[in-house]
């Protein structure tokens, strides 16, 4: 079999209805390294199969270095494929290529939301290239183009960025998002900024606050997280929980001790009290193991495991 037979061979088993043969067929291409590979290949990104399937797609693609990604730009760019626009973005992420900037930035602002977020969340691929252009864009007058381009600071490390989130804090639309974007600083102004934001009266500015003080590790947050462990909102009950088993201070015991009375919490406790290691703990796990779900009960093993090795 010539060379331009494998390719169309290959290429047609890229639609065949068994998996493997889809799988065989992408890496098959990819090392063939013929660059009239790519449109098909992009083209395969429209599909529904497992997540590594795509995968594969995306590695395959970005072994064409630069000529995959000005072929994937043309195509976000013209939208001109019946194709799932959200992968694409992904793969132009992953590709960490400074010319995906341009169009990246741009599809901020796509109508479609799930694209849009894939946008943002695609810039922890590209990194601090692109911020000087993302904080450009942080001046957009739309408030949701702007907590798209927060979202994509946020998945940046570079301490250009600390200044123009702190002062996105002070609007309220803005915050919840702006707190989650601070987790990459572990900088004093920064905690102390997002203890703050601990007592904010809106549940997703707490909520974002507490997953970044986690992020950074900020022990001197703990007393202020004690608190959000009977927060009236569910998901920053839970995060507070989460967080101060992994920052590992005995002073929260009696807290998280008290989070066990809490159906929702009661798993998270049991494995931060794990975590933490104190012994005094063990009897108030083991309680719970008589009306215990097959979930919690593999969650008070494994924390009794833990204090037990003590």
């Amino acid at each position: 079999m010539t060379s331009d037979e494998q390719l169309k061979k290959h290429i047609l088993d890229l639609k065949d209805a068994n998996l493997e043969v889809r799988l065989e067929a992408v890496r098959a291409l990819r090392d063939l390294k013929d660059d009239r590979a790519i449109p098909p290949l992009i083209e395969a990104l429209d599909y529904q199969g497992p997540f590594y399937e795509f995968e594969e797609i995306r590695d395959a693609l970005l072994s064409f270095g630069n000529l995959a990604v000005q072929a994937l730009i043309e195509v976000l760019n013209a939208r001109t494929l019946d194709a799932h626009w959200p992968f694409i973005v992904q793969v132009l992420g992953y590709s960490g290529n400074p010319a995906a900037i341009p169009i990246l930035i741009a599809t901020l602002e796509d109508k479609d939301e799930d694209t849009a977020k894939m946008a943002a969340i695609s810039f922890r691929g590209i990194g601090s290239e692109a911020v000087e252009s993302l904080l450009i864009k942080l001046n957009h007058p739309n408030e949701q183009i702007k907590i798209r381009v927060i979202m994509a600071l946020g998945e940046i490390t570079d301490d250009r960025i600390i200044e123009p989130l702190m002062q996105q804090l002070d609007n309220q639309k803005l915050r919840p998002d702006a707190a989650r974007a601070l987790g990459n600083y572990a900088r004093d102004d920064v905690i102390e900024k997002l203890v703050f934001l601990l007592q904010d009266t809106n549940p997703n500015v707490r909520f974002g606050a507490v997953i970044s003080l986690g992020a950074i590790r900020a022990t001197s947050a703990i007393d202020a997280l004690v608190v959000l462990v009977s927060d009236p909102d569910e998901s920053v009950r839970i995060n507070a929980i989460s967080v101060l088993g992994r920052l590992g201070d005995a002073k929260v015991l009696s807290s998280l001790i008290g989070a066990l009375q809490d159906p929702i919490t009661r798993g998270l406790a049991v494995e931060a009290l794990g975590n933490i290691g104190e012994k005094s703990a063990l009897p108030h796990i083991i309680a719970l193991r008589e009306s215990a779900d097959l979930w919690l009960a593999a969650r008070i093993n494994e924390a009794i495991a833990k204090l037990e090795q003590r």
